[in-house]
């Protein structure tokens, strides 16, 4: 899963106030009407959040959105509850051609620098090769190449590609990091944000799984996730704007837990794209797991690694504190 790059939350992290909220309860009759009933109270969207704190949009710019999400809720009548079969993950698939736009690999330099340093610091053994599973479009590998030999793992055929043209002398793979098995050990193994789209128990046992079978005793395997049941906020967004030649992408992004009771949460993604100031809007759906510390680390320590768990700031700290698992492999294994 993509970690928010520099700029992309205001200073408090996410949206706390909008005026679009302080006029909520007198357009709910209006726009009921308008819908046939079918907003409500807690409308996953922009009803109740609003933009981002700061962020001057035009009332017809919310307004499109909303009306165009009340169109889908007539379509997909589940909108409010999300299951497998409508887990659309379009960023790796048929949108997959933005990435490009959606991220660069400045933007993840600084945290990765990081996250090199944590991994020597942790590891105790030399690390000369790391196993990069979900490893996208290849844009942290183009800093984890320059201190290590690489391999990543993908289940995208088209991140896989895009990683190979940028990254050529990087060895890639087309594999679930669930049961991927390979003819190689390694000094180090890294999933920096694709374990949130694991969503149930038993595919965490099966990933820690692989990643204890390739790494070689006394080697390190770090685990970077977006949020676990302590630190999720419900209906958090951001915003934010990139652009690359004649094409500008608008990103909203809201994270949404439509049942607290299960083990998942829904991130949503509305993606303005103009070009030449044509504007496309789409939408975008992923599930995601969440889990609490204590499941992690109890999965974690039952598939033979040594864990400790400890918030990671990433760089700039404004991006954001991640929760991050440094799980050693021992000596004596």
């Amino acid at each position: 899963m993509l970690k928010q790059p520099a700029g992309t939350k205001d200073k408090a992290g996410y949206n706390r106030h909008s005026p679009f909220v302080d006029n909520y309860r007198e357009r709910k009759k209006e726009r009921r009407g308008r819908s046939g009933g079918l907003v409500r109270e807690n409308f996953p969207l922009l009803c109740r959040k609003g933009l981002l704190h700061g962020c001057r949009q035009s009332e017809g710019f919310r307004d499109a959105i909303i009306e165009n999400t009340m169109i889908q809720t007539r379509q997909q009548k589940d909108i409010f509850g999300m299951t497998k079969a409508n887990d659309q993950k379009r960023l790796y698939k048929d949108l997959a051609w933005i990435w490009p736009i959606f991220s660069t690999p400045e933007e993840y330099a600084p945290s990765t620098r990081d996250l090199v340093r944590i991994i020597k610091k942790n590891s105790k053994i030399k690390v000369k090769t790391l196993l990069h599973l979900g490893s996208g479009a290849g844009l942290i590998d183009l800093t984890f190449k320059k201190y290590f030999r690489v391999t990543g793992v993908d289940l995208s055929r088209k991140m896989i590609a895009q990683a190979r043209q940028l990254n050529p002398e990087v060895r890639y793979v087309q594999g679930d990091m669930r049961n991927v098995m390979l003819k190689q050990k390694f000094e180090a193994i890294i999933v920096p944000d694709s374990m949130d789209y694991l969503t149930s128990k038993n595919d965490i046992q099966k990933t820690i799984r692989i990643a204890h079978d390739h790494l070689r005793p006394g080697g390190v395997f770090l685990i970077v996730i977006e949020q676990t049941q302590e630190t999720f906020k419900q209906n958090s967004s951001v915003l934010y704007t990139r652009k690359r030649g004649d094409v500008e992408l608008t990103v909203f992004e809201n994270l949404y837990d439509p049942d607290p009771k299960d083990s998942t949460c829904e991130l949503t993604f509305i993606y303005l794209i103009r070009k030449r100031g044509k504007l496309t809007m789409e939408t975008d759906r992923h599930l995601c797991g969440l889990f609490s510390v204590k499941v992690w680390n109890k999965l974690i320590r039952e598939a033979g690694f040594k864990a400790k768990f400890q918030m990671y700031v990433a760089h700039p700290p404004e991006t954001g504190r991640f929760p991050m698992f440094i799980c050693q492999k021992p000596e004596n294994t």
